[in-house]
């Protein structure tokens, strides 16, 4: 049995400034540094063997911090990026969602997706599948595993071990502990 610990990465400028961040690059700032480092400290207890990082900069700078802290080496993984958001990356949420073409009720229509290039949720679902699947092939033996990705990473990991699971927000930095058999 596996143990993971699913932590979204420290707060970006994109956070504050509620742009949606998919693909692009946005480093944290100083208060996401401060939040890389709580969760490192709160990390100490785990016993964490391994750690799992998204290759994006959000995420490579919160693992850091806690590679720092566990002295621990990281895997950088594209497959656990955040969704991509295609041309609506670093638009702000109220530029887009108050744009009258556009209408989000659960997820984006097909009509959005191609026009905005919108990675499809099933698709995502299965980049992060194989991620987990991948975890029981590791060379070695780890028992517990920090992974550092978004909140549609998390989502995604979850929704794939409970297929009941309801997505919501995640917190900057919030641990989710979950067992993987």
């Amino acid at each position: 049995m596996i143990k993971l610990f699913l932590i979204r990465h420290g707060e970006t400028d994109y956070n504050t400034e509620s742009r949606i961040q998919g693909w692009q690059e946005s480093a944290l700032t100083p208060l996401g540094k401060q939040q890389a480092a709580k969760v490192a400290e709160e990390l100490k207890s785990k016993n964490i063997d391994l750690i799992f990082s998204s290759d994006l900069l959000r995420t490579k700078q919160t693992a850091e911090a806690i590679s720092k802290t566990l002295n621990l080496p990281i895997i950088y993984d594209w497959k656990l990026r955040e969704r991509y958001f295609g041309t609506a990356q670093g638009q702000t949420h109220a530029d887009l969602f108050d744009s009258p073409s556009f209408d989000r009720k659960n997820d984006y229509t097909p009509e959005q997706m191609t026009k905005y290039h919108i990675e499809t949720l099933p698709h995502r679902n299965a980049r992060l599948k194989s991620f987990l699947e991948g975890l029981h092939h590791l060379p070695f033996e780890a028992r517990s595993i920090a992974v550092v990705t978004h909140g549609g990473g998390i989502n995604a990991i979850l929704h794939n071990l409970i297929p009941d699971y309801v997505s919501k927000g995640h917190k900057n930095c919030e641990i989710i502990e979950i067992e993987l058999k």
